[in-house]
């Protein structure tokens, strides 16, 4: 449970930064740009993305159904990838 979370608040932590960032009252850029919402939310979209293929590529988030061990509880599904299982949780 406390591994879930911890993903959940990585990938909060870069939503909550840039969303502090333009929330301030300055003169920030693309304040005066009539597309600057969008610029924020691509930036934001690209910033999870980010975060979820650095999870992918440490395999802290993704296993692929043939890293499992004989005898170790498959996935719930056919799906190629699931979430990893904590053991003795």
């Amino acid at each position: 449970m406390v591994k879930v979370l911890t993903i959940y608040g990585t990938l909060a932590l870069p939503l909550v930064v840039i969303t502090g960032f333009f929330g301030m009252n300055l003169h920030l850029p693309w304040s005066d740009n009539p597309y600057g919402v969008w610029f924020a939310s691509g930036l934001m979209a690209l910033s999870i993305v980010v975060v979820l293929a650095y999870f992918k590529r440490k395999q802290w988030f993704w296993k692929d159904v043939d890293e499992y061990a004989p005898g170790e509880a498959g996935p719930p599904s056919a799906s190629k990838c699931v979430l990893k299982r904590e053991s003795g949780a």
